[in-house]
C-alpha cells in the first residue's frame, strides 16, 4: 500500500517517496554552500505589537524599541542574564505593602 503526501509544487497528491525526495533535493540546494544563500532569510521590521508602557500599538519594531527606551525601560528576552541582578528582597517592606493594599481595598469597599 502506497502512502501519499500533498505536493505544494504541483498541488496534487504524490507518492510519499517522490515528495520526500523533492524536499530533500530542495534542502540540499539551499544548504549546498554556506557563502551562497539561494533563499535569503529576511527579518522584517513590520510587526504589530501593543506597548505595555504607553498602551499604543506599534507596527515597527524600531519605533516600539525607541518608545520603550524613551520611557526609561528596557526590553529583556534573549539578553545575557548574567548581567542582570535581581533586586534585594525585603520581607518587612513586602508585608507592609500587602497590609497597605488590604487597607486600601477595605476602604474602597466601604466607600461603595
Amino acid at each position: 500500500m502506497t502512502s501519499y503526501l500533498w505536493d505544494n509544487e504541483t498541488d496534487t497528491w504524490e507518492p510519499r517517496e517522490v515528495v520526500l525526495r523533492k524536499r530533500a533535493l530542495a534542502e540540499a540546494a539551499r544548504s549546498r554552500r554556506s557563502d551562497e544563500v539561494p533563499l535569503p532569510h529576511i527579518i522584517s521590521d513590520c510587526t504589530e505589537m501593543r506597548s505595555m508602557l504607553d498602551g499604543k500599538t506599534y507596527t515597527s519594531k524600531r519605533a516600539y524599541e525607541a518608545s520603550i527606551k524613551a520611557g526609561g525601560c528596557e526590553i529583556v528576552g534573549n539578553s545575557d542574564l548574567s548581567k542582570y541582578t535581581a533586586p534585594k528582597y525585603d520581607e518587612k517592606a513586602h508585608v507592609a505593602d500587602i497590609v497597605q493594599d488590604v487597607k486600601q481595598s477595605i476602604a474602597k469597599a466601604k466607600s461603595k
